[in-house]
């Protein structure tokens, strides 16, 4: 592969100045500490068009005003003697790598490149977590692409940075800046949001005491086998790409006013339930906690957990999805916490429950849109796209993907990709977490679930029984053998 070519790009705000970690930075701090030396693979990378006719000189300058406008993209993150803290640079050079691609397609060319970089690890105290890498096609620029640490940035803030920099690349004027991350530090000590964290924690604290145990930690030898395997050990790992579930989802969503990633979480939630005999599962739903006005165009890393409890009732499951919009409504309004405040209290009442606490339920909507509105329940709209499911589900495909890096001590992961037309969920599962099967058989039923509840008048609690060998008709058995390499 050919080196890359470099560009100096220097930036001067004028502001250097250290702080403390935000609770959201706090959590990604702690998980980055957790994995392997070295490790990349909490790092993001977007590609991002350049509009014909810019020359390099304007995209360099459309990057300079990117990084001077968002504090995390110029940011060391190091420990100290009072904790973990922030500094952020007032002035530095970050190298712009250049690939020239030549007649390569830029989607490819970006594919590869973009995954080069990526997987460069970053030294969060020493480097400043950017990485751009611009493609050029004879020497003129026709895609840049962002590449940055976790401890900088969510998938919120990719979805910002990348609309910023697209009008910047147009040489529109944007609006002054929104709040910076020392700015969120400065406001998580005030009295009102001590009152929010202590909300939220309560909130936690009665849910984990009843919590299923399961959804805690190993509590048998066949969740914790004698060979000394533990709560961290490896995953089992299946993707599903489907475009019934897609159609499926769309339909409820029509049906019930509740939004995609509510849908799937739901009956990921359900069937779990039913595939560990327990009578609800409880999922750390993995969500960006901007509920201030001046948090929503905030680029950092902001991501913390919500505990979300549900499983299968008698009723249909348009009644179910109402009922989880609900219950995701009261979860994520107790999201705002110091995470060192809420590991240690889990894993307390874990040990008052006589369980080992380690092996946790997770769920990630990475679709990463910004903005996600959603109309009035339209039944007419609903039943339209209902009758598209059946004929989608030949186009099923489940294979297996890429590792991902779940958080340390998940038993179960869930994340959900993909567009309204394709529906992509992968699954990573403890060995023998499950009473049977493993995540292919999961994703197949998770589809055979959502797309039959969106068809069916049967309740949720028939639908998450696994079907008897045969009872399948033809089109979600097809669906069943359809493999990936």
């Amino acid at each position: 592969m050919p080196a890359f070519r470099r560009h100096p790009l220097r930036f001067r705000t004028g502001r250097s100045v250290t702080g403390p970690l935000t609770w959201g930075q706090l959590a990604i701090w702690d998980v980055i500490r957790w994995l392997p030396d070295n490790g990349s693979s909490l790092n993001s990378a977007a590609r991002h068009e350049v509009p014909p006719g810019t020359s390099m000189t304007d995209l360099l300058g459309a990057l300079r005003a990117l990084v001077e406008r968002h504090d995390s993209l110029h940011t060391r993150y190091h420990g100290s003697p009072g904790g973990p803290c922030q500094t952020v640079v007032g002035e530095a050079e970050i190298d712009v790598r250049v690939r020239e691609i030549g007649a390569e397609p830029v989607d490819r060319a970006a594919e590869r490149v973009a995954e080069s970089v990526r997987v460069l690890p970053f030294d969060v105290a020493v480097d400043l977590p950017l990485r751009p890498v611009v493609l050029t096609r004879s020497a003129a620029p026709v895609a840049v692409l962002i590449v940055v640490s976790h401890m900088a940035v969510d998938g919120w803030s990719l979805a910002i940075i990348g609309a910023d920099l697209a009008a910047l690349l147009r040489a529109e004027r944007l609006p002054p800046p929104s709040e910076q991350p020392l700015q969120r530090a400065r406001y998580e000590t005030t009295d009102l949001a001590r009152s929010r964290e202590r909300k939220a924690l309560a909130y936690w604290r009665e849910e984990v005491e009843s919590l299923p145990a399961r959804m805690l930690g190993p509590v048998d030898p066949v969740a914790a086998p004698a060979t000394g395997a533990g709560p961290e050990d490896e995953l089992l790992w299946s993707r599903m790409e489907s475009s019934a579930l897609a159609c499926a989802v769309r339909a409820l969503s029509l049906r019930t006013g509740a939004e995609a990633g509510v849908i799937v979480m739901a009956a990921t939630a359900a069937l779990l339930a039913a595939r560990t005999g327990e009578r609800e599962a409880g999922l750390r739903a993995i969500v960006s906690t901007r509920f201030r006005p001046e948090d929503r165009r905030l680029v950092g890393a902001f991501n913390q957990n919500a505990m979300f409890r549900i499983g299968p009732r008698e009723e249909t499951f348009t009644a179910f999805v109402r009922r989880a919009r609900n219950i995701t409504l009261r979860a994520f309004r107790h999201t705002e916490y110091d995470p060192r405040k809420l590991e240690p209290m889990i894993a307390g009442i874990a040990r008052r429950r006589g369980i080992e606490a380690g092996r946790y339920c997770f769920f990630n909507d990475i679709r990463f849109a910004a903005s996600r509105r959603l109309g009035p329940p339209d039944p007419a709209a609903a039943d339209a796209a209902a009758a598209g499911i059946t004929r989608r589900l030949g186009g099923t495909v489940v294979g297996v993907p890429p590792l991902p890096s779940p958080p340390k001590g998940a038993g179960f992961f869930a994340f959900l990709d993909g567009d309204t037309g394709n529906t992509v969920v992968t699954v990573g599962v403890a060995d023998r977490f499950l009473a049977s099967g493993g995540p292919a058989e999961f994703l197949r039923d998770l589809e055979r679930l959502v797309t039959r509840g969106a068809l069916t008048p049967e309740s949720v609690r028939t639908l998450c029984a696994a079907p008897a060998p045969g009872a399948e008709d033809d089109a979600w058995a097809r669906t069943n053998r359809r493999e990936s390499a």
